[in-house]
């Protein structure tokens, strides 16, 4: 379940790779309260953006999945990720 839960991250994330180029890292860690707690695997990286398609940025992002059932659980980003964009350099690294 660890290579689904992954992909599903990176899809969610838009990144082809998670590595130390990225400051990505994927986490197992038990969240919620009471009897409502489940594992997921926290994934946080760090992508490269153009804001309006002009200004280079640093933009963290973080991915929860369901360590059980492979669903994106949350998704935090900056509130300025809708008007970025990948830039073409962090699709060629690996």
């Amino acid at each position: 379940m660890p290579s689904t839960a992954s992909e599903t991250a990176l899809a969610r994330l838009r990144l082809k790779f998670c590595n130390e180029t990225n400051n990505c890292t994927i986490i197992l860690k038990e969240v919620g309260t009471g009897t409502e707690k489940r594992l997921v695997y926290q994934m946080k990286a760090q992508k490269n953006v153009r804001v309006l398609g002009l200004f280079k940025a640093k933009m963290n992002v973080e991915v929860n999945v369901d360590a059980e059932t492979g669903k994106v659980i949350s998704e935090h980003k900056p509130w300025w990720a809708s008007i970025s964009v990948n830039t073409i350099k962090e699709d060629i690294k690996k």
